[in-house]
């Protein structure tokens, strides 16, 4: 995946639009290419070729140089080659291959995911190893943008033409280095692979990192991060053989690269387009697809087949795989219709885009399945691309004849899709929205590409109102606690009619302070919180926190941030760190995805995300073990408050750094990471409920300690509880309280003791005031290994009762409610008790 970081958008951008290089044979390599830092980035193997299948007599075919098979020394990238001598291949001298049915050509940037990585070698190998029918199919591959590669024939200081073979790659050409991130590049390989390896039928991979439509594909590592801008590409294809000829196919071996514009771009040069309007793994495509194209009837077919293979290849790892997977088939040709469809419905949008309208708007913006995104848009561009089936089937204000008509011309366009999520429809759009306020940076690019001027025009209203004033008052925000025990806290804040009209996300966080700075790190995040009819946000924090755990499970540092990623498991950014043989250190920025394993608090390590040179953003499209590393960094931050304007509190991410400590782990002992209770003092810590608007702006609630939460404000009535005789041998309450709050709503509040030998978890149902039946409940839970009350152990329960489910109720006489004891373990019931309590 590639992500810009911001602090160097604008020069990326820039690079990118006014180039680097020129043409493949006539650039004069830069200085310092390929720096000895850079080139030991790189160490994993690659998986060699099955035993058997060798290439004994073949070495002097097509001139070839260098070849690999199993057992063969290129197999294994272990440090920093001596640069090979260079010898250039004029291009007279590539010999032409007989007539084929096929001519697949590969544009193989390697950038960092083959010097850090070794990727693209890989798929070299996946491809030699596909058993195609060489007799049927040429597939010629073109190298460069990469300080290392890891088949070792492979020059990382000049661009290499490959013929790649069943179990063999030979290398027939070697020319001066040129960006591959330029559009002559690319044209002049297109040129030289038609003109020598003649075909009925053409197709091309555009294999590397991929931004979608604004950032193009294909980023050289070795020119500055130069990369084809979608303009770039399409003067490629103009000054190409495939201007006149269209090829059969286009395909993206690249993240994002799925969408309606880039379709629009290329459909006059492609009959189809494959591409992922997701992030690809690491794994990528599976080159198995190479097997069999020649009895293709179709190029539609064909796309089928490589997105059938891809899933195919994902399968087994699915468990180690994060968010959304997509692949799909566009047919070109119908890319018209839709964008003339797709232009009428923006221009009903637009005539119905104001002030008042803007909200329901960017609500359904907001509620779109959206691809590359990220979890942190204030450090990190969003790529801002979102489902345009999703996206659509969301929109008001828009007739069904609009909106049916872009469906449908949708689904005749996309062939065939898959993705292992629902409703995505094949195709994405970039609008501009999580990083809306860096749109001018790509509007003269975007502009061009745009589906209709009426998006365009739509676009620039709808961040007019986003990037504008806000659009109501996040003041007066105040967090209340209700009740604190060792083991959980429950807190709440009411939010006025506006603040819930433009609430587009809200969670709790929980900060530790430091005694002596007075500055704030974060500690636990609870993504749950659940707003009633009323508007009261209402979450509960179980005095969890992550630590760093030795081989016995102790704790061995202090509590590390974490993130809860969209599919519910937790993000935690670290520093891996390798040794070099000359006393230096290689660190890798990543992220480790886990998930929660079992209910002690265990985590399992699901994935590692590599953080891009390129882009500061982690991406899984780079393939990283923890065992090629000796020792691993945890960064701990505190931070100051910041005002967002007067009386309202900034966003957390917006708050001033004071310090940065960093917690060490040696990985070649025993450690892990767990969510365990109880180990941070109540008196450091602190809550506020975290606020992002659908203007995104980012704004947080009062802090309030944990050791001095409030109780209810108003003395509670005389009760008198009775709960049953059978009772006596379960459960004993105390302090039963029943509060009215200005707003109407209730409280209603007691302890309860557990006397039962079972762990278990004690659920209030049935409530019931006056006889009257209340549509509220709530569960009692404990320290025990299943989250349930030990015996003897007292817990409290709050249970929060809306203002319009007692609204009719003046004054209380009578509360009547079942307690449902359960096994913690087995959530089989253990006995029901019916409580009640008489007001005096």
């Amino acid at each position: 995946m590639f992500r810009v970081f911001l602090s160097v958008l604008l020069a990326l951008v820039l690079a990118a639009s006014s180039g680097m290089a020129s043409g493949i044979f006539t650039t004069t390599p830069p200085e310092g290419n390929a720096s000895q830092e850079t080139a030991q980035t790189a160490s994993p193997d690659i998986t060699p070729l099955p035993e058997g299948t060798g290439t004994s007599g073949q070495s002097g075919v097509q001139g070839g140089i260098g070849h690999i098979s199993s057992g063969s020394s290129g197999n294994q990238l272990t440090s920093a080659p001596t640069p090979m001598p260079v010898e250039l291949t004029p291009v007279e001298s590539i010999p032409t291959a007989e007539k084929k049915a096929w001519t697949v050509m590969v544009y193989l940037c390697g950038s960092n995911l083959e010097s850090g990585s070794a990727s693209a070698s890989r798929d070299l190998v996946e491809m030699a190893s596909a058993g195609f029918d060489e007799s049927q199919i040429n597939v010629v591959a073109l190298t460069g943008g990469s300080a290392l590669w890891g088949l070792s024939f492979i020059p990382s200081q000049a661009l290499t033409l490959l013929e790649v073979h069943r179990d063999t790659v030979y290398r027939t050409g070697m020319f001066e280095l040129a960006s591959m991130g330029q559009a002559d590049t690319l044209s002049n390989f297109l040129k030289v692979t038609h003109d020598h390896y003649p075909a009925d039928h053409y197709a091309l991979i555009l294999w590397n990192h991929g931004g979608g439509p604004n950032q193009g594909v294909c980023v050289d590592e070795l020119f500055e991060g130069d990369r084809i801008l979608i303009p770039e590409l399409v003067s490629a294809l103009k000054d190409s053989p495939f201007a006149s000829r269209p090829l059969d196919w286009i395909g993206f071996d690249a993240c994002l690269m799925g969408s309606l514009e880039i379709a629009d771009a290329l459909h006059p040069y492609a009959g189809y387009l494959v591409a992922s309007e997701e992030v690809e793994p690491a794994l990528g495509w599976n080159y198995e697809m190479l097997r069999g194209l020649e009895k293709d009837k179709t190029a539609e077919d064909t796309g089928r087949r490589i997105v059938d293979t891809y899933f195919a290849g994902l399968a087994p790892y699915q468990s180690h795989l994060d968010g959304i997977q997509t692949l799909s088939v566009v047919n070109l040709a119908k890319v018209d219709t839709l964008k003339e469809a797709l232009g009428n419905l923006f221009e009903e949008l637009s005539a119905a885009l104001t002030r008042e309208s803007f909200a329901q708007l960017a609500r359904a913006r907001e509620s779109t399945i959206p691809f590359g995104h990220t979890d942190n848009p204030i450090k990190y561009l969003d790529y801002d691309l979102l489902d345009l089936k999703n996206f659509i089937s969301q929109l008001p204000f828009v007739s069904d004849a609009s909106s049916s008509a872009v469906l449908s011309a949708l689904d005749n366009a996309v062939v065939y899709s898959k993705s292992n999520a629902r409703d995505i429809g094949g195709l994405s759009l970039y609008h501009p929205y999580y990083s809306g306020i860096y749109y001018r940076y790509f509007e003269d690019v975007y502009t061009k590409m745009a589906p209709s001027r009426s998006y365009t025009e739509y676009i620039g209203q709808f961040l007019d109102y986003m990037t504008g004033e806000s659009q109501t008052d996040w003041s007066g925000m105040s967090t209340l606690g209700h009740i604190s025990k060792d083991i959980r806290s429950q807190f709440s804040l009411k939010l006025t009619p506006s603040q819930r009209q433009y609430l587009a996300e809200i969670l709790l966080r929980v900060y530790q302070k430091d005694p002596e700075s007075g500055a704030y790190s974060l500690v636990a995040v609870v993504p749950d919180v659940e707003i009633d009819d009323e508007g009261v946000a209402s979450a509960e924090y179980a005095h969890r926190a992550l630590f760093v755990v030795d081989g016995e499970g102790n704790p061995v540092s202090g509590a590390l941030p974490y993130t809860v990623l969209e599919s519910g498991r937790y993000g935690v950014e670290a520093v891996l760190i390798q040794s070099t043989d000359g006393g230096g250190e290689i660190r890798r920025n990543v992220r480790l995805v886990y998930d929660l394993e079992s209910r002690d608090g265990t985590l399992s390590l699901v994935s590692i995300e590599g953080q891009d040179a390129f882009t500061g953003a982690y991406t899984a499209r780079m393939s990283l073990n923890l065992e090629d590393f000796a020792r691993m960094e945890f960064l701990r931050e505190t931070r100051n408050p910041v005002q967002a304007a007067e009386g309202i509190l900034a966003g957390y991410e917006n708050w001033e750094t004071v310090s940065t400590e960093s917690i060490s782990v040696d990985l070649t002992k025993p450690w892990n990471l767990m969510m365990l209770h109880q180990q941070l003092d109540p008196a450091t810590l602190h809550v506020s409920f975290a606020i992002r608007d659908l203007q995104n702006g980012l704004y947080a609630s009062s802090l309030v300690s944990l050791e001095k939460i409030p109780g209810p404000t108003t003395d509670p009535d005389s009760v008198v509880l009775t709960y049953g005789t059978e009772g006596e041998d379960f459960l004993s309450l105390d302090g039963f309280k029943l509060t009215r709050r200005e707003n109407g709503s209730m409280i209603l509040a007691f302890r309860a003791t557990s006397l039962t030998d079972t762990e278990c978890i004690v659920q209030v149902r049935n409530l019931r005031i006056n006889g009257i039946v209340v549509d509220a409940e709530a569960d009692i839970y404990g320290s025990g290994a299943h989250d349930g009350l030990t015996k003897g152990e007292e817990q409290p329960l709050m249970l929060m009762i809306p203002a319009d489910a007692v609204s009719g109720i003046e004054t209380v006489k009578t509360v009547e409610f079942d307690m449902r004891l359960v096994n913690a373990e087995t959530e089989e019931e253990i006995v029901t008790l019916p409580a009640s309590a008489r007001m005096q």
